[in-house]
């Protein structure tokens, strides 16, 4: 009776009493002013919710709160919606106004109407049913169809009731039915497997390279095929202007200059045969082995003739 009557005098009076130490800071004109304009509506809402015209308390409260924030706004909205019935609705507002971080300064009418809406919360859940759900943090959850926070206690009207559960990684979604009586609380898990560890892109430190090698190689078989073809050409057209075997000194030239592009020809040839093998060799080396150490090898080309050396 106490608590109800000094929210009472704090809707008709208004008085801004600090409940303690802190002092309250200085109010603003505009917060004057929305509190004088709130404190109207305040009042009509409270006569309204004496009289039993619910509607009417709601809508009163409501655009006082609008205008100035007040915890006895709240709680009267809650008070009416719940003699409407609307427990759910109720809940969630009591909710709110009991979770409220007030300030130290806060007037002594605004740390009542706390106090008075965390009774009255606990009261109304002996009314409700409430479940917990154990599962995956990141599983989305629904009750009846309706999303809802896993990390907190759902409450819901007494009758059946729908769970259910999923998670990105698995295509279907786990359910559960079941029905609650008033004040009943009941836990629903939902046992998903594990998360996937994202999948590794396949490690081939040779495939590349052996695409080059490859590359290199059969660039040099086309040059030599290139190179050789022209030297067949030359050396028969040099023979033909030679009898014998014996060519005019004039023709020495040429033939030199021929005997170098049959050189170059086999160089390309070797470079191409071997720059291939290598590819090949790192290719096998690719597919076959998930660990294999590094292949250093070189390639190496002099007047003297070609060579490869390396560590395999």
């Amino acid at each position: 009776m106490l608590h109800s009557l000094i929210l009472l005098l704090a809707i008709l009076l208004w008085a801004p009493l600090a409940s303690a130490q802190e002092p309250t800071p200085p109010e603003t004109e505009a917060v004057r002013q929305a509190r004088e304009t709130a404190r109207p509506l305040a009042r009509k809402g409270f006569e309204a919710y004496e009289a039993e015209d619910y509607d009417e308390a709601l809508r009163y409260f409501r655009e006082a709160e609008a205008i100035f924030h007040a915890p006895f706004h709240n709680l009267y909205i809650a008070r009416s919606l719940r003699a409407q019935g609307r427990k759910l609705e109720a809940h969630t507002t009591y909710r709110q106004l009991v979770e409220e971080k007030l300030a130290s300064y806060a007037p002594v009418a605004f740390l009542e109407a706390q106090a008075e809406a965390k009774k009255e919360m606990k009261t109304l859940e002996a009314e409700l049913g409430a479940i917990d759900v154990e599962t995956a943090p990141e599983a989305e959850i629904a009750v009846d169809g309706r999303t809802a926070d896993a990390s907190e206690t759902v409450f819901v009207l007494p009758g059946e009731h729908e769970v259910t559960g999923r998670v990105p990684w698995v295509d279907a979604p786990q359910s559960r039915s079941l029905t609650l009586a008033a004040g009943a609380r009941e836990t629903v898990t939902f046992g998903f497997p594990p998360e996937p560890a994202p999948a590794e892109s396949a490690h081939r430190p040779y495939f590349v390279p052996a695409l080059v090698t490859m590359a290199v190689g059969g660039a040099a078989l086309i040059a030599g095929t290139v190179t050789g073809i022209i030297h067949l050409e030359e050396v028969n057209d040099i023979r033909s202007r030679c009898i014998d075997d014996s060519c005019p000194p004039a023709e020495r030239e040429p033939a030199e200059a021929t005997t170098t592009v049959g050189h170059v020809s086999t160089a390309m040839f070797v470079i191409g045969g071997l720059a291939t093998a290598a590819g090949a060799t790192l290719l096998v080396l690719d597919l076959t082995e998930d660990n294999a150490p590094p292949l250093d090898a070189h390639l190496g080309v002099s007047v003297g003739g070609v060579s490869l050396w390396g560590r395999f």
